[in-house]
Order: structure tokens, then C-alpha cells, then sequence
């Protein structure tokens, strides 16, 4: 394997791990308390549309690190929702509308212009 793909995979290791902590507290407490619930949103954004673009350009690690960060994403808004008492889809919608968009941006106006808007919810997230 050559070191890119080394390089490649250890970033979707680590990548995918990121939110694991904070789901597995989110579970053991069953407390939301102090979590932005527009960083997460911001969070499905990036997840789901990085896992898009890594389909569209076929980029394996891009997508496993992706998909699989979508596991602790989805189940921390759900914990989310349940908390603030709104609906899950009402949560999860904003995201999934904005995630369209960038998707939509990537396949009308290639990576680059994906690239460049991708970097708004990724600030917003951090």
C-alpha cells in the first residue's frame, strides 16, 4: 500500500472516532446539556455531504470516514431532539436540506466549488 493510502486511512481512523466520545457520554448521562445544536446540525452537513462527494469521486476512505462519522452524528441529534422535546425530523431537517444543497453544488459545479462552500458548515461545526 502506498504511504498516501497509508496516510489515507489512518485520517479515516481517526476521523470517524471524533464523536464516539461524545455520543458514549451522551448515552451513559443521558444529558445534552452544554451541546450546540447547531454545531451538530452542522455536523450532519459535513458528514453527509463528504460522504456524497467521496462517492461521486470514488474516494473510499473519504466515505467510510464519512459514513461512519454519521453513526455518532444521527444518534447525538436523536439524544438531542428527545431532550429539547421537538420532533427528530425537525431536527435532522435543516441539515439534511442544507447537506442537499452542497451535494447539488458539487454535482452542478464540480469539487472545487464544492470544496469552497463545504467550508461553511465545516467552521460552523468546529
Amino acid at each position: 500500500m502506498p504511504p498516501v493510502e497509508v496516510l489515507g486511512w489512518a485520517g479515516t481512523v481517526s476521523g470517524t472516532i471524533l464523536g464516539l466520545p461524545q455520543m458514549l457520554r451522551l448515552v451513559r448521562t443521558r444529558r445534552v446539556d452544554g451541546l450546540s445544536l447547531t454545531a451538530w446540525r452542522a455536523m450532519l452537513v459535513v458528514n453527509l455531504s463528504w460522504t456524497a462527494h467521496g462517492l461521486s469521486i470514488g474516494q473510499l476512505p473519504q466515505i467510510v470516514t464519512s459514513a461512519l462519522s454519521l453513526c455518532s452524528t444521527v444518534p447525538i441529534l436523536y439524544l438531542m431532539a428527545r431532550d429539547l422535546q421537538r420532533p427528530v425530523l425537525l431536527v435532522l431537517l435543516p441539515g439534511l436540506l442544507a447537506a442537499g444543497a452542497l451535494i447539488g453544488v458539487d454535482q452542478l459545479l464540480g469539487s472545487t466549488a464544492f470544496g469552497a462552500a463545504a467550508i461553511i458548515p465545516a467552521v460552523v461545526a468546529n
